[in-house]
């Protein structure tokens, strides 16, 4: 990166510029930091933000690959592995390292870290306990806002106590370091234990059951988690789960309006459809039943209910679609435990359990193999749950049925149709329909199927092509809208590949009508103009999908 001299352009002031920016760098490489006293870079070298948000995420990156006593503290992002507090301070690292001493704690070794904080196991000098104390590392810059807003909700956790929920003892500032003291739970966390594949139905029900009676304990004192997961749920040495991280907790009887609309916060695979939504108002506690769900899912498949490399993947899906049955992903899944996981996963929150109470008691009932309570649902729900969890192969079906009904009616009115043209085209809609339901299957079942979505773009514009060229009598020109169209659907998969995969297919169909089925009187500047107007509808529609991916790779990002 070049930084750009001042706006004088004169030499003096361009070599005094590179001076401190030179002072900068040195300072960096010799104290791994940037803060040398009280006074932020920021207000330091107000002319030099890019170059310090660089030397920032340097140095997070460098906290991460090599994890030490933090040396400064910032905010923390509303997304992420480990959630904290953030800080509007940056404090200079005073406290004793070589000693371990921090304010009353002695640290005595780290047991977990992520992208936005550090968790030590340390000790209480003066108690002489245990706990697990957690300090923010970011190097962002926070409101008194968001600090205000994280303290009131840390309080709440406080103030709650459940043998299934880590308490909060104390929650803190020491030398500008933000830090919060909990239980310690010496053991694994569920996501270490899901590694090793998925649980038994009962483990999973029993789990589960009692996370949800601790979720419910914290609806009843008005907080809602919002980032339930199983890196968020311990294990103790008994093998009782007990949850924790309490970062974005909501406390939903205040007045959360500086939790922003529009301000997406949990993690991807396992928030509700609302907070993936962005609508901080609809967050409630059936967005932590949905989250129970996810969790459910995760121990009964060994995955969660949607989970792809990129979070905007995730959470269109989230939006969107529904979830594979755990039955198809894994024989022996209890059909009670099923219908429990995809209630909880429902996308309108009234169609969830009304509580994680009566979550937990149907999960009660299973492990006591009596009867749930849930109602059978109707053909309709099923319907669309279909149609959402299969929408590719449901829009095909849509398009191809009717356009099959209207050719057979009109074949059926009229006597110039030869019957070998109407089976060509029928058996060509008869083949379209039968390759979506193949990848369909294949989209369901391949475990990595990179190459079905390319497998949808060459079928849509093979079939429709011959569906053009042996079914349409003169002119044919009407019809063409179809290449359009096709195009702009391959948008929806939001892949650049494959919106130029569409529009070179297109091309080529085009090519084929045009040399077999055009009207020989068609103006010759019509088809130049035609294959024009389908490269820039492909370059329109890729530029937007690569935008959108753009966006997309910031927000990995700053989850991470």
């Amino acid at each position: 990166m070049t930084p750009h001299p001042p706006d004088s352009g004169s030499d003096d002031e361009f070599d005094e510029h590179e001076q401190r920016l030179f002072e900068v760098l040195d300072e960096f490489v010799e104290r791994g930091q940037l803060e040398s006293s009280r006074v932020s870079p920021a207000e330091q070298f107000p002319d030099l933000p890019d170059l310090l948000d660089c030397l920032g995420s340097l140095e997070s990156l460098a906290e991460v690959t090599a994890p030490r006593p933090p040396a400064a503290v910032g905010e923390t992002v509303l997304f992420g592995e480990a959630s904290g507090p953030p800080s509007a301070s940056h404090g200079s690292s005073t406290f004793n390292l070589e000693n371990r001493l921090f304010g009353p704690y002695r640290l005595i070794e780290q047991i977990g870290s992520g992208g936005m904080g550090v968790v030590y196991r340390a000790e209480h000098q003066s108690l002489r306990s245990i706990v697990a104390l957690k300090m923010i590392r970011s190097r962002q810059l926070a409101t008194d806002e968001e600090i205000s807003r994280f303290y009131r909700e840390a309080r709440a956790a406080a103030a709650v106590s459940h043998p299934n929920i880590v308490s909060v003892h104390d929650v803190g500032e020491f030398d500008g370091h933000h830090y919060l003291a909990m239980d310690y739970v010496e053991g694994d966390n569920l996501a270490d234990l899901l590694q090793s594949g998925p649980l038994e139905p009962n483990r999973a029900a029993e789990i589960l059951m009692q996370v949800a009676r601790a979720a419910e304990y914290l609806h009843r004192h008005s907080v809602v988690h919002r980032d339930l997961k199983p890196s968020n749920i311990l294990l103790d040495a008994d093998g009782r789960p007990r949850v924790t991280d309490f970062g974005l907790a909501k406390v939903f009887d205040t007045d959360d309006s500086q939790t922003r609309t529009g301000t997406i916060i949990g993690t991807p695979a396992y928030m509700s459809p609302e907070q993936a939504s962005g609508k901080a108002s609809a967050v409630s506690p059936l967005s932590d039943v949905y989250s129970l769900g996810a969790i459910l899912y995760e121990m009964l498949t060994g995955q969660p209910p949607f989970r792809y490399e990129n979070p905007l993947d995730t959470l269109l899906s989230v939006l969107e679609s529904e979830p594979t049955p755990p039955s198809r992903l894994r024989t022996g899944v209890p059909a009670d435990l099923e219908r429990i996981c995809l209630t909880c996963l429902e996308k309108d929150p009234e169609r969830r359990y009304p509580s994680a109470a009566a979550l937990a008691d149907d999960l009660q009932h299973v492990i006591a193999e009596e009867p749930i309570t849930l109602p059978a649902t109707n053909w309709w729900h099923r319907l669309s749950r279909w149609a959402r969890r299969e929408p590719e192969l449901v829009s095909r079906c849509v398009g191809i049925v009717p356009a099959a009904t209207i050719i057979q009616v009109n074949y059926q009115l009229s006597s110039d149709i030869r019957m070998y043209d109407h089976a060509v085209v029928m058996l060509a809609l008869l083949l379209w329909l039968l390759v979506a339901v193949v990848l369909q299957k294949l989209q369901n079942r391949v475990t990595a199927p990179r190459l079905i979505p390319s497998g949808w773009c060459l079928a849509d514009a093979t079939f429709f092509t011959a569906s053009v060229a042996f079914g349409a009598r003169q002119p044919i020109e009407l019809l063409l809208i179809g290449y359009p169209a096709l195009i702009v659907a391959s948008g929806l998969w939001f892949q650049v590949r494959l919106v130029w995969l569409m529009t070179a297919a297109s091309l080529v169909g085009f090519d084929f009508l045009l040399l077999t089925s055009l009207a020989p009187d068609t103006p010759r500047q019509y088809p130049w103009m035609y294959a024009a107007a389908l490269i820039a509808i492909g370059a329109i529609v890729a530029w937007q999908v690569r935008r959108i991916r753009i966006l997309s790779d910031l927000f990995e990002r700053k989850s991470g």
